[in-house]
C-alpha cells in the first residue's frame, strides 16, 4: 500500500473588509497563529489608522514610508518598534494629500515583507535636537528632532540613517501646524559599534540645521 507524502505547511493569507475597514493577515497553517497582518479603517476628516502587528523585515519602516511618500500619503502622528525576535507593533494616522490616493487598495503587507528600493531623498531640515544615552534594547540613542514638515520628512530621514548603520527601533511621531515632532531610539546595525556612531549622528543633524537656517 503506498502512503501519501505529508503535506507541507504553509502560511495562509486571510482579508476581511467591511465598510470602512480593511485587514489582512498572514496566518500560520500549523498553529493557526497570526504571523504578521495590518488593519486600516477610516479615522474621519479624510484621515486613515493603520495598525501593523507581527513578523516584519528589518526594513518595515522605512519600505512603509516609501510606499506612502510614493502614494502621497503623509503620516500625521502615531508610533511603531521592532523587537528583537523581529515582531514589530505600530498604529499610524494617514493623511493622503491627493484626493485621488485609493488608500484601501495599497498592499501594506509588502511593506512589512520587503522594501522597494528607495527613491531620491528630498531636502529636509532640522530646527532643534536633543541626543541621550537610552538603556532601551540593550543600548541605544534616544533622539528627540523638531523640524518643518514636509512630504517625505520621515522617509528620506530614515535614508540619511542607513549610510551612519543606525536602525530605527521605535518611533514616536507627532506633526503639529506644519512642525515635526519625532522621538526615535536608534540601535547601531548588527556587526557595528552604537557609540562610534554618536560623531556621525551629531554631524548629520548639525547639517540639517544649517538647511533650516540658510532657508
Amino acid at each position: 500500500m503506498s502512503s501519501a507524502s505529508r503535506p507541507t505547511k504553509q502560511p495562509a493569507e486571510t482579508a476581511e473588509a467591511e465598510e470602512g475597514v480593511r485587514a489582512f493577515h498572514q496566518i500560520d497553517a500549523g498553529t493557526g497563529r497570526e504571523q504578521s497582518g495590518y488593519t486600516l479603517r477610516g479615522a474621519g476628516d479624510g484621515q486613515y489608522l493603520l495598525e501593523v502587528s507581527g513578523l516584519a523585515s528589518g526594513d518595515w519602516l522605512p519600505s512603509l514610508c516609501e510606499r506612502l511618500f510614493a502614494e502621497q500619503i503623509n503620516i500625521l502622528r502615531g508610533h511603531g518598534r521592532r523587537e528583537d525576535d523581529g515582531s514589530v507593533a505600530g498604529a499610524f494616522v494617514l493623511d493622503p494629500t491627493s484626493v485621488r490616493t485609493q488608500v484601501f487598495d495599497i498592499e501594506f503587507m509588502a511593506c512589512l515583507q520587503g522594501r522597494k528600493p528607495p527613491g531620491t531623498p528630498y531636502s529636509i531640515s532640522v530646527s532643534n535636537y536633543a541626543v541621550n544615552p537610552s538603556t532601551r534594547f540593550g543600548s541605544s540613542i534616544r533622539l528627540d528632532l523638531e523640524g518643518l514638515d514636509r512630504p517625505g520628512f520621515l522617509r528620506t530621514f530614515l535614508q540619511h540613517l542607513e549610510p551612519l548603520e543606525l536602525e530605527a527601533r521605535k518611533v514616536q511621531i507627532s506633526t503639529v501646524n506644519r512642525a515635526v515632532r519625532d522621538r526615535f531610539w536608534l540601535t547601531a546595525t548588527e556587526g557595528s559599534d552604537l557609540p562610534g556612531k554618536i560623531n556621525d549622528l551629531m554631524e548629520l543633524l548639525e547639517s540639517l540645521m544649517e538647511c533650516y537656517w540658510a532657508r
